[in-house]
């Protein structure tokens, strides 16, 4: 008699155990790639199989393949540079139509997250000549805790976290120990995304139609107008935008496939906010990060890092401030922890020999569309390109395009 209650007292035990090495599956590489949620996944994921395809590119016999390649790496603010921001330039300077950009840049990415690329992507005999990094002050906010989570949960791996163990704040690796610990929370689960995905379905033919049309349109020997390229992105994004279960598989997910064809880059932040509005999400941004603002000094050395990789694989690298709306330059100029960054920052791209220049000066880019608070419109992007190659390349200051 007390066997059997004995055995009935062991049910629970038995079943903490197996909920224990259920959550542990989504651990495992395999089943992340096939169960993505939203919050960056999919971008972290698709950079590192987009190295692969930057090196076979690079090896590739075509004339000034490695010439004639940029990588870009920084968090969201950075992630409309790519070929289709590039080409109005393009198409009044012919020199850099054959320029390929690869684009690294990844949600609330940090410099740690552009070391641990830097380490793939300079490893080995054919590495690109040109690397751009954003750098935004939000990138070295302990407070924050973006270091922990997405980047060390979704972006490097386990070996770069132990080799660089000793720069990692104490609290940030405990937030990377709790996704460890607790898998299916670790990953955002969410039963919202669940439940949307379910109501859409699957991607039809008309996603892939209009996803191989841009393939198309980027691979043609015949430059394709830029105005048309970016109406059928347009098109591409809206219906890669919504909710279905494709999404949960990084093989069939339309996003990734959307961020391969355009190398990377993403340009759906388009259209400008209102004054208005711009003023009330910056006075909530102040509130919420800078009030609060802690430098994360770790990062720094990250970034220098990164430069001395890229600038002893012989890249020539440019560091660049992030354009922001002026209400939101205001208020981190107006904090001093945020200045010290900007001189510190300065002062290791001058030790390392690397450029710096700052989007921010109207003398430099004079360009007011904001899509929100944080982010610069993409019709802004195409200025930026006439900024940083000019810069990259030495040569005169394009002409810039009438607005």
């Amino acid at each position: 008699m007390h066997y059997i209650y004995a055995r009935y007292l062991l049910y629970p035990v038995f079943l903490l155990a197996a909920l224990f090495l259920l959550d542990k599956i989504f651990l495992l590489p395999a089943v992340r790639e096939n169960f993505l949620q939203p919050g960056g996944m999919v971008y972290y994921y698709q950079r590192r199989e987009q190295i692969e395809t930057l090196k076979q590119d690079l090896r590739a016999p075509a004339p000034g393949a490695m010439e004639h390649t940029l990588v870009v790496l920084g968090d969201s603010r950075s992630m409309a540079l790519g070929e289709m921001t590039l080409q109005p330039l393009a198409e009044r300077q012919p020199e850099y139509a054959d320029w390929r950009i690869y684009n690294f840049s990844g949600p609330q990415a940090v410099p740690a997250y552009h070391l641990y690329l830097a380490e793939r992507i300079f490893n080995g005999r054919y590495r690109p000549a040109y690397v751009v990094i954003g750098i935004s002050p939000d990138g070295f906010n302990r407070n924050s805790g973006i270091m922990g989570s997405p980047v060390m949960n979704f972006g490097v791996s386990h070996e770069f976290i132990e080799r660089h163990a000793t720069h990692i704040p104490a609290r940030d690796m405990d937030t990377y120990n709790d996704t460890r610990r607790f898998a299916l929370a670790g990953i955002g689960f969410s039963a919202k995304t669940l439940w949307l995905r379910l109501r859409g379905g699957y991607h039809g033919d008309e996603t892939r139609t209009i996803l191989e049309q841009m393939r198309t349109q980027r691979e043609s020997a015949t430059p394709v107008d830029s105005q048309a390229r970016f109406a059928v992105a347009m098109q591409a994004m809206d219906l890669a935008s919504r909710e279905t279960l494709n999404d949960y598989s990084l093989r069939e997910s339309p996003q990734r496939h959307l961020l391969d064809i355009t190398r990377g880059a993403q340009y759906k932040w388009t259209g400008s906010m209102s004054d208005q509005n711009l003023r009330e999400e910056t006075e909530r941004i102040a509130r919420l990060y800078i009030s609060h603002f802690v430098v994360s000094h770790e990062q720094y050395y990250f970034l220098r890092q990164t430069i001395q990789l890229a600038r002893l694989s012989g890249a020539r690298v440019l560091l660049f401030w992030p354009r922001m709306n002026p209400y939101l330059l205001r208020a981190m100029n107006a904090t001093p922890a945020i200045a010290g960054i900007r001189e510190r920052v300065t002062e290791i791209a001058r030790m390392e020999g690397a450029q710096i220049v700052d989007m921010n000066d109207d003398r430099i880019l004079n360009c007011n569309d904001f899509y929100d608070a944080s982010h610069l419109s993409v019709s802004c992007f195409p200025e930026m390109h006439r900024v940083i190659l000019s810069r990259l390349t030495d040569r005169p200051l394009a002409v810039a395009a009438t607005r």
